[in-house]
């Protein structure tokens, strides 16, 4: 069973932040009361989604290097059901840089998945996958999704008690959670 992979999480916002300030122009403005210059970053309007840049990185075999999970990857934690009121109660989601959402390979999720994938890849969503027994499932997954959403097959347990989640389909961006 993986643990949620910090490594891992730093890679994928390190690439996204890398693709975000690539598309922009950076300009130094003035210093602060401490004689430091500031950076402010103003986009150019030709910023694109990191999605495809993502999908590319390969470590052999299929998949992409951010997803090569041992299987069977399982989270005790959560399981498929309806996301209750009291779970993520106190989350603040109108931080969340990109929408996040969490499912399992099971009917339920299979479903609610192909449902929600345009919004999925309109949203530039993160997936994680907290229950999946092979690679084939999390193939069938992104199949689903046209493999335009980065979806990552790990052990949730983190973000499941940092959110206080018991449940999935689970979906948060900035406007709320989904439940």
């Amino acid at each position: 069973m993986e643990k949620f992979n910090l490594t891992k999480m730093i890679l994928v916002l390190g690439i996204l932040t890398q693709a975000n300030l690539a598309s922009a122009d950076i300009h130094n403005t003035e210093s602060n009361e401490m004689g430091l210059k500031q950076t402010r970053v103003i986009h150019n309007g030709q910023g694109k989604p990191t999605t495809a840049y993502i999908s590319k990185i390969k470590i052999g075999g299929s998949g992409n290097a951010l997803n090569k999970s041992k299987f069977p990857v399982v989270t005790k934690e959560l399981s498929v059901g309806r996301v209750g009121k009291g779970e993520a109660a106190n989350v603040r989601y109108e931080v969340a840089v990109r929408p996040l959402f969490i499912i399992g390979y099971d009917a339920t999720s299979v479903e609610w998945l192909q449902s929600n994938a345009e919004r999925l890849k309109e949203k530039n969503a993160v997936g994680y996958v907290a229950n999946v027994e092979t690679e084939e499932q999390l193939d069938h997954l992104n199949t689903i999704l046209d493999n335009k959403v980065l979806l990552l097959a790990m052990n949730a347990s983190d973000i499941a008690n940092k959110l206080n989640i018991k449940h999935y389909p689970f979906y948060m961006d900035r406007n709320g959670i989904l439940r």
